[in-house]
């Protein structure tokens, strides 16, 4: 399937008609003016890049900021981004980056150049963070399908190509190559030794996928579960995609398409299972077990795989999900559904670090954690280092926490000295303007 002829013709149909009326200088190099649209020829820019990285992994902008809305305009203006609707009131518009095959090879080999999707690509991610330009609501669903791709992507150029003018990064790899490349080696043998959750008996992890192929070189976004039914899933497989589950989707948040039986065997749901993953951004653990069933019951017994990214927890560790005998699962669950377990397994990975993911360079494990990070109002705060300045801003109650926020009541929150109020006072003072207000407000925040 690695060919530039069925990519241009998955796309829209500007590529296809360019192929079928092109000299052959152009069919040659369809890639090749791939990247130039994309990156309007220089890939150094951060637009470029943030327009070659949307294209692998679905960058969401903020509409509520008008910085962020002008960004996007110009995306969608000289680089390849797709307006998608107009709403009548025109104050933005609805942008993405749809399954574009063709522009997704040629973004992976845009952005393989030094390595830069793993060194580079999370220092972007985090200036347009705090830049407030991507919205900052799907963080680690982000984040999850940037591992993803810098996996596959390290796989890919791990084959060493001797012919790199054919397409590089739609060819299947193997799952178990593209797992040992997401997870650091000191996990790989209690992952690769794991049992079905409901099978502690059964074939390990690595007996069970010994033969299994991912293909996937960018996501789309999945509108609801019908596209990853049995009937359709394998799809994926011929269109080289992976899935962004739409908001709220139940159990998961990305879906890839495994091929089971080596490549010699038909693509099809009798050979087809669904890779899951489900991001968590949280500090704090609990135990989760997914439900492999989510686009309805498989029509075969192929092996099921789930990674539940804990991203949030400070502490890094990988293992499977505990399994148990079927009779005894069925008491810890709350409908019968113990069976659907015997051909699951499902892998717990804790943290964002090196420790955790062999494909973060130690030196950007601050990175990934600011990114993480959620922001508070505090944060923003400019004068947040200033202990006098920070408590009068509490006091105007962005959000109530612990006693502090209830002095009012038992006494709990000291009241502002007199000194500190001088000392913002004066601050107020030197930023000039409305002095008198402010020096008020000042006052009724310490009251309160």
């Amino acid at each position: 399937m690695a060919h530039a002829v069925p990519l241009s013709f998955l796309t829209r149909c500007r590529w296809a008609s360019l192929y079928e009326c092109g000299n052959e200088e152009v069919k040659l190099d369809m890639v090749g003016l791939a990247q130039t649209k994309l990156s309007c020829g220089d890939i150094s820019t951060d637009k470029a890049q943030t327009a070659a990285l949307s294209v692998r992994v679905m960058l969401d902008f903020d509409i509520a900021r008008e910085s962020s809305r002008t960004y996007e305009e110009k995306l969608v203006e000289s680089y390849m981004r797709v307006a998608f609707a107009v709403p009548e009131h025109r104050e933005f518009l609805r942008s993405g980056t749809p399954s574009e095959p063709l522009l997704a090879e040629a973004a992976a080999q845009l952005l393989s150049v030094n390595n830069w999707i793993q060194d580079g690509a999370p220092d972007l991610l985090f200036n347009l963070m705090e830049g407030g330009f991507l919205a900052r609501g799907e963080r680690g669903e982000m984040i999850g399908r940037l591992l993803w791709t810098i996996a596959h992507d390290n796989v890919i150029c791990r084959l060493n190509l001797v012919d790199k003018t054919k397409l590089q990064f739609h060819r299947p790899i193997l799952l178990l190559d593209w797992l040992k490349e997401l997870i650091n080696p000191q996990w790989h043998e209690s992952v690769l030794s794991s049992k079905p959750i409901a099978d502690p008996h059964g074939l390990s992890l690595e007996e069970a996928f010994k033969d299994a192929y991912l293909n996937f070189s960018h996501f789309a976004r999945a509108e609801d579960d019908s596209v990853l039914s049995p009937d359709m899933l394998y799809l994926c497989l011929v269109r080289h995609m992976a899935y962004q589950c739409a908001d709220n989707q139940r159990s998961t948040d990305i879906v890839a398409a495994v091929h089971h039986e080596g490549l010699e065997a038909p693509i099809g749901p009798e050979n087809t299972s669904p890779l899951y993953g489900q991001m968590k951004d949280r500090a704090k653990f609990s135990e989760v077990l997914l439900n492999p069933h989510i686009g309805g019951t498989p029509r075969n017994g192929r092996p099921i795989l789930s990674l539940v990214h804990d991203l949030g927890i400070g502490i890094a560790k990988v293992y499977p999900h505990r399994s148990a005998p079927a009779k005894e699962l069925r008491l810890l669950l709350d409908d019968r559904t113990e069976n659907i377990h015997l051909q699951h397994y499902q892998i717990h990975i804790e943290g964002c670090t090196h420790e955790t993911y062999g494909i973060v360079p130690a030196h950007k494990n601050h990175v990934y954690t600011s990114i993480l990070e959620a922001t508070k109002v505090i944060d923003d705060f400019p004068r947040n280092d200033i202990p006098e300045h920070r408590h009068a801003m509490l006091r105007l109650k962005p959000s109530f926490k612990d006693k502090f926020s209830f002095g009012w009541v038992h006494g709990s929150s000291p009241p502002l000295s007199s000194a500190s109020a001088s000392v913002a006072t004066k601050d107020v003072k030197r930023k000039g303007g409305d002095q008198g207000g402010r020096a008020k407000k000042l006052k009724c925040a310490n009251t309160r």
